[in-house]
């Protein structure tokens, strides 16, 4: 062998074995995922329970990662840096219950899978960390013999949700553009053809009733039955007289019959029939007697037990029988009367119809006595008010002070029921006497309040001066007024109206003098008693008197009594 030719075969060697190695190293690289084995490239897989969890994967993780079980899991992928290439691929696989996230390396989310569902990803920039990855979807049915398991997703431009789907003459799967699953739902029980059924009751032979219409006019009969009898009818007033037609209601509509509505309980064609009728005539209508009319008229058959009752034309009559002088007739008048409407014919029941205006006691004697209930009371309405103070007398002098008025007595109903305490008196001349204040109310816990007022309070005036004088200070006026004038110069105030429960005034100023102050007045309560007792204890408050007069001057005026009113209702 020549020495050319051994160089030759040294070198081919040497240049396969670099090939050879170059190749090793390559593949070495690719990590244990992915190698080349005859007779093509084997891609492995690794399968994961889900456990909530996270698996971080590597650049030696397996190209297909299966998630199985209960639950839901994520995959963090591996640094893409590391990587230093293009090109990797991993496929996720759910086919757990739960959601698969995949992560980028800091944990951020790349994407998600739903169950049944995979999808693929391609590293196409390793440059970074967290690198680039394109996101590729896939689904898969998990099929167990002839029977398929698990979701079927459709998402094609053919498909609109929640719509009835068909397939079409060219075998593809459409939904329909009108008619919705819940709309498909109403079929459920249909047990035939609807249409045949909805044309067999137009045309009669189905076992319902039917009305056919033309237009905006509704003609033939409407009947509605009731275990099989009609115990409604309309039907045209032309034949009102059909003695078929017993049992039944009508509307009239022309003639005089117009806006009539009957109810004819036996043969519509027999005489004096009964019947109820109910009308209300138009204005236009073609009967000129009845315009207007509204009518309400009700008749027995013809026996011996004939009565009519008939509201209408003003008046509501009632016939026991044929003769005029055992009726009753109410009539109204046409117009706003300028007197009371009249009763004619009426024998009785007015008597029992004025007892329901109530029955009025009424007291302004001062002290206690007792109200004996009315028999058949329902209810009291009382009213009750405390006594009016008196006003203050005047003086010439300070040093020689005048009289103050005395307070009024409490009214009382029912011992606690209703209380209206009396006002106070007026104060005395020759100082700064204080006008009355006004009494106090309380209601007890078995009547029903209508109004409480306190009393009204009196100023106070007192003066004095080296000229002119000053007039008595005037009372509180109470619920029903009547209060008590201050006196002029010199002159005695006035007394409050009796029973009012108002205030007295107070005296007038003597020249250069002092004057007196008004009484107040007593609290006014008002209630109701429902079912009340068979009788009630109570007290009138007095009036407190006027106070006396001073040197040169004058005295005040007496305070009202209280007043006690019970209306008794039956």
């Amino acid at each position: 062998m020549k020495s050319s030719q051994v160089k030759e075969e040294f070198y081919l060697g040497v240049l396969f074995g670099l090939i050879f190695a170059a190749i090793l190293v390559f593949v070495s690289g690719a990590g244990a995922a992915t190698y080349i084995k005859p007779p093509a490239l084997i891609q492995q897989s690794d399968s994961t329970a889900a456990s909530g969890g996270v698996t971080t994967l590597t650049v030696n993780s397996q190209t297909h990662q299966i998630l199985t079980g209960t639950g839901t899991h994520t995959f963090r992928l591996f640094n893409a840096s590391t990587w230093g290439a293009t090109g990797r691929e991993v496929e996720f696989i759910n086919q757990s219950t739960g959601l698969l996230t995949v992560q980028y390396q800091d944990t951020t989310t790349l994407t998600t899978v739903l169950p049944g569902y995979s999808k693929r990803i391609l590293l196409t920039d390793s440059s970074s960390a967290n690198g680039t990855w394109n996101v590729f979807k896939s689904e898969f049915v998990q099929l167990s013999g002839d029977t398929m398991t698990g979701s079927l997703g459709l998402n094609y431009t053919n498909i609109t949700t929640d719509r009835a789907a068909y397939v079409d003459s060219s075998r593809i799967l459409r939904t329909s553009t009108s008619v919705s699953s819940q709309e498909l739902e109403y079929l459920d029980g249909a047990t035939a053809n609807l249409q045949t059924q909805i044309n067999s009751i137009i045309s009669g032979g189905g076992s319902g009733a039917y009305v056919a219409k033309s237009g905006d006019s509704m003609t033939g009969a409407l009947t509605i039955k009731v275990n099989g009898a009609p115990n409604l009818s309309v039907f045209r007033d032309t034949n009102a007289g059909d003695s078929t037609n017993a049992n039944a209601v009508n509307i009239g509509n022309s003639g005089s019959a117009q806006g009539i509505m009957s109810m004819q309980w036996v043969n519509a064609a027999a005489a004096s029939s009964p019947y109820f009728r109910l009308s209300f005539q138009p204005r236009n209508n073609a009967d000129s007697t009845q315009v207007n009319l509204a009518n309400f008229y009700q008749q027995k058959d013809a026996g011996a037990d004939t009565a009519t009752t008939k509201i209408g034309s003003n008046k509501l009559q009632y016939y026991k029988d044929a003769a005029a002088a055992s009726s009753l007739i109410i009539e109204f008048p046409a117009s706003k009367p300028t007197t009371p409407s009249y009763l004619s014919g009426a024998t009785s029941g007015v008597a029992t119809w004025a007892s329901a205006v109530p029955q009025i006691f009424e007291t302004t004697l001062a002290g206690t006595s007792t109200f004996t209930t009315p028999s058949g009371a329902k209810y009291l309405r009382v009213k009750v008010i405390g006594g009016g103070g008196g006003g203050g007398g005047s003086v010439t002098t300070a040093s020689s002070s005048a009289g103050a008025g005395s307070s009024g007595g409490n009214t009382l109903f029912g011992v606690t029921s209703l209380v209206a305490n009396g006002g106070t008196g007026g104060g005395a001349a020759g100082g700064p006497g204080a006008g009355g204040s006004g009494g106090s109310i309380s209601f007890g816990g078995d009547v029903t309040p209508v109004l409480g007022v306190i009393g009204g309070s009196s100023s106070g005036i007192s003066k004095s001066g080296t000229t002119g004088h000053v007039a008595g200070v005037m009372g509180a006026p109470s619920f029903f007024g009547g209060q008590g004038v201050g006196g002029t110069v010199g002159e005695a105030g006035g007394s409050a109206a009796g029973g009012s429960g108002s205030g007295g005034g107070g005296a007038g100023g003597p020249l250069n003098g002092y004057n007196g102050a008004g009484g107040g007045a007593g609290g006014y309560a008002e209630a109701i008693i429902v079912g009340p007792a068979a009788s009630y204890s109570y007290t009138v408050g007095a009036g407190g008197g006027g106070g006396s007069a001073g040197t040169g001057g004058a005295a005040g005026g007496d305070g009202a009594q209280g007043r006690i009113v019970v209306e008794t209702y039956f």
